[in-house]
């Protein structure tokens, strides 16, 4: 081929002049370019130069030009040259893509609601990087939630990128270098004039040959053919998401069986999503499978694009491939001395891989590890409630490190809440509310996977019993809905010596519902004070024993009613009131005493017995009156005593008998 010709294009312009340059390329990795560049000016500003755009631009026959674009990274000053007498800063320099500046930023911060490929542009627009794109053939799922951790911001998309199996290469031009994001072989294409490449042994390359490839080998190596994944999805507990996917078939592989790769969790809620990530991760196994490597003076074959091999001594070897790795040397004619002098313009170092097998990128990038306990604050809604959750128990929160909350907006996640007791509708259960902190685990230390386990006090959020006056307390205080500090249920234990107490208080109701036996005892005293109405209901039998006195008052009115019989007794006295109406008081000795008087009626008939005698008897007057008839009897003897006695009839007076004596 020609010699190439090479040009440094920057900000100095003519002030800086190209040398040499080690590229280093690859599939899904940042670039690198060290140059050595020669400036005319002996005391440059190194300073001014950093985070400037350079481009090399790389001139070979047949109008083939190839642009090398990058940012300046490093440059350090590091002696003189002379060329021609002439005397020249030495500089060293180090070019690299803007993406490059994600790796010296670090963040803590949530995204929702965005595919990766979406999250990918939202990180470069960060650094005001938007050549980009994107040449996938797969479609990507919204994330609803995900973290980057205390992580620099490359390895956080670098991550997300190998786990969905997008990587990506650069293209060039003289002002820009361009981000492709690939998943697939239709991302790539041959360059042009360099669609094929013949195959010339080293030595026996002539001048006018044209580009070739030469120090073409094949390495083959054993590496996993399986890889199974299985998760978890607490939506649906018994959907086994176990997948499984297996590269060994096509017997194109190592001779060594069994070597399957088993990983949990493996990140996914939707068997279809499992099997994606389980066919990427093979993919990259795959990928080290055999690899070919070559030299070549073919200035077109760069990273990224594909080509086929002719010429090759093995028939099966003159295939199509796809480049993936490359360390290219430059160095421009007329600036070296000494031993570095006699040095080839241009030569490149590849690595590719058939065309036919996909590419993925390994899984070098760190996953952040959360590996103990973090506080949060739990979030709401656009509304006042206190209590924001949703039929699973979760709540919402916010960590005290997301960046997007401090700068005023309000991401959080869904995050279950763990109890002491969690059954099929039974356990326990009490729920975080907005403004209160919790304390937050991580499943497998994954800042996607947290998990609330308890709540702290803080200065903002106080214990509920004054601490340390009332350090012998513990127990349970709620808070009403909406309330404030006055309203509230409690269970509160006072645990100081002599002073134990259990409390008990309903800011509203008490309801305490027994389905077999409630057994209570007290061994002191018991008050209960009703401030309204009490009911007392008992639908079988009550029995009241009160071992001395009972004393029941009334401010108003008794009432004590039964179905069928009332009968109150006390040793030998007895009142029995029955449902019929018969009321019966038996006793030693009964006495009815009126203060005022004694009414006694019978609305049919008054009997008043007495085995031996009836007095009657009245301090002024005794009236024994009947409407009809009134007879007075005596079985042996009767006898009417007064000092003065009278008896009148106003119709007929009749006294007979069978002796009848007066006076």
């Amino acid at each position: 081929m020609p010699t190439p010709m090479m040009t440094l294009h920057s900000d100095l312009g003519d002030a800086l002049l190209f040398w040499r340059m080690q590229a280093t390329e690859a599939l899904g990795e940042l670039f690198e370019y060290r140059l050595t560049v020669l400036s005319t000016q002996p005391r440059p500003d190194l300073r001014a130069l950093l985070g400037t755009s350079m481009a090399v631009q790389l001139k070979a026959g047949e109008g083939h030009v190839r642009w090398y674009h990058g940012i300046v990274a490093h440059v350090a000053q590091t002696g003189f040259h002379v060329v021609d007498r002439l005397s020249y800063a030495v500089l060293e320099v180090t070019l690299v893509p803007k993406p490059w500046l994600l790796t010296q930023r670090r963040d803590c911060r949530i995204f929702t609601a965005q595919s990766v490929p979406e999250i990918v542009r939202t990180v470069l627009d960060g650094i005001g990087y938007g050549d980009v794109t994107l040449s996938l053939s797969g479609t990507y799922p919204k994330r609803d939630y995900c973290v980057q951790y205390r992580e620099d911001d490359f390895n956080f998309i670098s991550r997300l990128l190998e786990q969905e199996g997008i990587y990506y290469f650069f293209t060039h031009s003289q002002t820009t270098h361009t981000l492709v994001l690939a998943d697939a072989l239709g991302a790539h294409a041959s360059s042009s004039g360099f669609e094929t490449l013949p195959y010339v042994p080293p030595g026996q390359h002539a001048n006018g040959m044209g580009a070739t490839v030469s120090e073409w080998q094949l390495a083959r190596s054993v590496h996993t053919s399986a890889q199974q994944l299985t998760d978890y999805d607490p939506l649906r507990p018994r959907v086994s998401l176990a997948v499984d996917e297996d590269i060994g078939h096509g017997g194109d592989l190592h001779p060594v069986s069994g070597l399957t790769a088993f990983d949990y969790p493996g990140a996914h809620v939707q068997v279809a999503d499992g099997k994606r990530y389980a066919q990427v991760r093979a993919e990259a196994h795959n990928v080290q499978r055999s690899r070919y490597r070559g030299d070549s003076d073919a200035v077109g074959l760069r990273v990224g694009a594909l080509f086929s091999l002719k010429a090759f001594p093995r028939p099966e070897w003159n295939q199509e491939y796809l480049v993936i790795g490359a360390q290219t040397s430059l160095e421009a004619p007329g600036y070296a001395s000494g031993a570095g002098s006699g040095a080839a313009p241009f030569a490149c170092r590849f690595e590719a891989i058939e065309s036919k097998l996909p590419f993925r990128t390994a899984a070098r990038a760190r996953q952040p590890l959360i590996a103990g306990l973090q506080t949060a604050v739990v979030t709401g809604s656009d509304t006042d409630e206190d209590i924001v959750v949703d039929q699973y128990g979760r709540i919402q929160v916010t960590f005290h490190w997301n960046t997007s909350a401090r700068d005023g907006s309000k991401p959080s996640c869904p995050v279950r809440v763990a109890s002491s007791w969690a059954g099929k509708g039974w356990g326990a259960m009490s729920l975080p509310r907005v403004g209160q902190e919790v304390v937050v685990s991580f499943l497998e230390g994954d800042p996607d996977r947290p998990l609330v386990i308890g709540s702290v006090y803080n200065a903002d959020h106080m214990p509920p019993f004054a601490l340390p006056d009332n350090k012998t307390q513990s127990g349970v205080r709620s808070r009403s809905a909406g309330g404030g500090a006055a309203d509230f249920n409690e269970i509160r234990f006072e645990d100081k010596l002599g002073s134990e107490e259990l409390f008990v208080h309903a800011q509203k109701d008490l309801r305490e519902e027994v389905e077999h036996d409630h057994f209570a005892t007290v061994d002191n005293d018991q008050t209960s004070t009703v401030k309204h109405d009490r009911k007392h209901k008992v639908d079988n039998d009550e029995t009241l024993d009160v071992g001395n006195n009972a004393t029941h008052a009334i401010g108003q009115k008794f009432k004590l009613s039964a179905g069928s019989e009332i009968e109150l007794v006390t040793g030998a006295s007895s009142i029995v009131m029955k449902s019929s109406g018969e009321i019966e008081i038996k006793g030693v000795t009964i006495t009815v005493t009126g203060n005022n008087a004694v009414n006694v009626e019978g609305k049919v008939q008054v009997a008043i017995k007495g085995g031996a005698s009836v007095d009657m008897g009245a301090g002024a007057s005794v009236k024994v009156h009947s409407d009809a008839m009134l007879a007075l009897e005596g079985g042996a003897m009767g006898t009417l005593k007064a000092p003065m006695l009278s008896l009148k009839a106003d119709a007929l007076h009749q006294i007979g008998g069978a002796l009848i004596m007066i006076g």
